[in-house]
């Protein structure tokens, strides 16, 4: 149990956090807040990455092992902060809840890790190896790839992911691709259109296809999924012109072992069957990539592709987790993630073995009048510190 001081400290570090707009690139304010933060309560080494990820630091007795947490400071923005009940940015307290932006997603849970660790120390905990508690940012840009340089330089044995869990512990989670898909077509005026080939019409076709293509399903993880989330054609706006390009972006979920290629080909097909039917149908399918400067002047590119992955149940890591969690009272039950995480890049693309356990629903993020409760808030503090304690003794 957190004495009430330490209760006030995690709860004011919270609604700080919430009321410091993040949403990426521009992370600079967050983060130096998180450093100077850092700093009070005693981390032996606080530092800001060239990436402008800030992690903090305490030292392991032996090195037996390492463990790094990682929380991202960023957030989607406020499109509508007038239809909000409370201020989004001002880390209201109601009813037993703390509201805003980023509260389940995740400024919450790096309140409680910041802390936790933090208090543990305080309390004369030693590690036996180094502990990491890293900020990361622009998660929300591209997930895992500002994290990735935080990785090769610590290489923990052990990670663990806040994103909300509902106090769960995640052992999976769905990957996510952006893949771009382009109909190409012929201008003509409008008034002719069997002059020209309508690549809005080639694109309809061709949506239709994609909606009825079949996709994996796993047991644990769900089903695979690809959604379209824009569309754009050329010339736009297209006065009395019929468009020679339409483009469309998809998103498109995951499941464990699925490559670049395997998604790239599955849409192709789809297209090679148009291209038999119709010798105009003229498209192309490609991988999309994140580029784009950090508010720490880093220049970050990557292709917007982050794999799935589960962790065995009975793995160590996942055992020990659990216990950890009944030693404070938490209900030790395992769930995964929904959504795509941070994860995608230690446990996906690097093969460490990764938690999630974090605080909130998951089903909040993203969502107006964001909001955690404050039992979970501070339970997950010690949920935290309890496991930090069972990795590193």
């Amino acid at each position: 149990m957190l004495a009430n001081q330490q209760r006030l400290e995690v709860l004011e570090f919270c609604q700080q956090l919430i009321r410091i707009p993040s949403v990426g690139p521009n992370e600079k304010e967050i983060v130096q807040y998180i450093a100077d933060k850092m700093v009070k309560l005693g981390y032996e080494e606080v530092v800001i990455d060239e990436v402008g990820n800030v992690i903090g630091k305490f030292s392991g007795v032996n090195k037996k092992s390492s463990l790094l947490f990682d929380g991202h400071v960023d957030t989607v923005g406020v499109t509508d902060p007038e239809q909000w009940a409370a201020d989004p940015f001002g880390g209201v307290v109601k009813d037993g809840r703390i509201y805003g932006r980023g509260a389940a997603d995740m400024k919450a849970s790096i309140a409680a890790a910041v802390c936790g660790a933090a208090f543990l120390i305080k309390q004369g905990f030693k590690p036996q190896g180094d502990l990491y508690i890293c900020c990361s940012i622009s998660e929300e840009l591209i997930e895992g790839a500002a994290l990735n340089q935080v990785l090769k330089k610590y290489q923990p044995k052990y990670v663990i992911i806040g994103e909300a869990t509902d106090l769960k512990l995640n052992i999976g989670q769905r990957g996510r691709a952006e893949i771009l898909v382009e109909c190409l077509g012929k201008q003509a005026h409008s008034s002719q259109p069997f002059l020209g080939i309508n690549a809005l019409k080639l694109m309809a076709r061709l949506l239709t296809d994609i909606e009825d293509m079949e996709l994996p399903r796993d047991a644990e993880l769900g089903p695979a999924i690809i959604e379209p989330t824009d569309i754009i054609s050329r010339p736009y706006p297209g006065l009395s012109v019929i468009p020679d390009s339409c483009k469309v972006t998809f998103d498109r979920r995951l499941l464990t072992g699925e490559k670049p290629e395997d998604v790239i080909k599955q849409v192709e097909s789809v297209i090679q069957v148009l291209q038999k039917q119709d010798s105009c149908f003229n498209a192309q399918v490609s991988l999309a990539e994140a580029e784009f400067t950090t508010h720490n002047g880093y220049p970050l590119k990557a292709p917007k592709f982050a794999p799935a992955w589960k962790l065995d149940p009975n793995h160590p890591l996942v055992q020990v987790g659990l216990e950890a969690l009944s030693a404070v009272g938490i209900k030790p039950e395992i769930g995964y993630y929904a959504f795509c995480t941070n994860g995608s890049y230690p446990a996906g693309k690097m093969g460490i073995p990764t938690i999630g356990f974090g605080i909130g629903h998951e089903d909040q993020a993203h969502q107006r009048d964001e909001w955690v409760k404050l039992d979970d808030l501070f339970r997950g503090t010690s949920g935290y510190m309890s496991i930090i304690k069972y990795l590193l003794s």
